[in-house]
């Protein structure tokens, strides 16, 4: 058995995870308060970052062993608060309209909400925030036909079975299923 304690390793990757990513998986567990100390250890204008690895070192086990980690954090930090942030205004702007315009559909609302979203980060310069508001729009258009389809699909197939069984019944005209079979396909 080794002296050392065996490292953590990476969900996919079977590498041991680096003290960055550790750092922030340790992060994405902590609840708000609790990351809200940290912000202010970490953001600190007075302590340094040496002090602020140090830190982490102590409290987490977690050795982050050069300043540009910290720095990195603190942007991966920034951009995530982003991201909430613009997810918080995505729900409003979703309450709002739904508010106002209570005759539009689900779709409606959300295809507005994902456009207003796409407005605003395209307009804040954060393209990568706007190319993810795309792709969720992409996403969300691609659930919705895929839904169509299988509606049409199950509507196709009862008419097809409806028109077997027209077929089937020997008690009926040749003029008589030809109309059923009018029937069923006009409500297409």
């Amino acid at each position: 058995m080794s002296k050392h304690p065996r490292k953590p390793y990476g969900i996919n990757t079977g590498k041991p995870l680096r003290a960055l990513t550790s750092f922030k998986l340790c992060w994405l567990k902590m609840p708000e308060e609790e990351k809200e100390r940290w912000r202010d250890i970490i953001y600190s204008r007075i302590t340094t970052t040496e002090e602020v690895r140090q830190k982490i070192r102590d409290d987490l086990k977690i050795d982050l062993t050069n300043d540009s980690q910290i720095i990195l954090f603190r942007r991966w930090d920034e951009k995530e608060c982003e991201i909430e942030f613009e997810r918080q205004r995505q729900v409003l702007d979703h309450k709002r309209l739904t508010a106002l315009h209570a005759d539009w559909s689900l779709d409606q609302i959300r295809k507005e909400v994902l456009r207003l979203s796409y407005e605003r980060t395209l307009s804040e310069g954060d393209y990568t925030q706007a190319l993810a508001t795309i792709r969720e729009s992409v996403r969300a258009d691609r659930l919705a036909l895929d839904t169509r389809i299988v509606e049409l699909r199950e509507k196709k197939t009862a008419q097809a079975e409806a028109e077997k069984e027209a077929d089937n019944k020997p008690q009926m005209t040749r003029e008589e299923r030809e109309q059923r079979i009018r029937e069923i396909y006009q409500s297409i």
